[in-house]
């Protein structure tokens, strides 16, 4: 047994060279350094991993995924579209209670709201 080195989880290579549990771990990490971003996470607990973002990440069945996306997708029950976006009300990463997070059905709006002068 041996831990993929971009989230962590402990798999069985089925080659001694193997780094990454799987072709999306493979891929992520490789994309995240051809882009200059550090793709090494942080494991904060067993299934919980903070991405080189900063962000929270989870794996649902079997499968990586923000926390905050995953907690406003269960407080609306029903799965987020592609475009909507998450906002973190006080800009950190890391503080995902519901009463954080908001809504928001755009990029373009979230970026407005980031740029906005007050």
């Amino acid at each position: 047994m041996t831990n993929c080195i971009h989230c962590g989880d402990e798999f069985t290579p089925y080659r001694q060279t193997q780094k990454y549990c799987g072709y999306a771990c493979k891929k992520t990490f490789q994309y995240l350094r051809s882009v200059g971003r550090d793709a090494y996470v942080e494991r904060t607990s067993k299934g919980r991993w903070i991405s080189g973002n900063g962000y929270i990440s989870i794996k649902i069945n079997g499968k990586l995924k923000y926390e905050h996306r995953h907690i406003m997708e269960q407080h609306l029950g029903r799965e987020l579209l592609p475009t909507e976006v998450v906002h973190h009300k006080n800009e950190d990463a890391r503080d995902n209670r519901i009463e954080n997070l908001e809504l928001i059905e755009s990029q373009a709006e979230h970026v407005r709201r980031h740029w906005r002068c007050e």
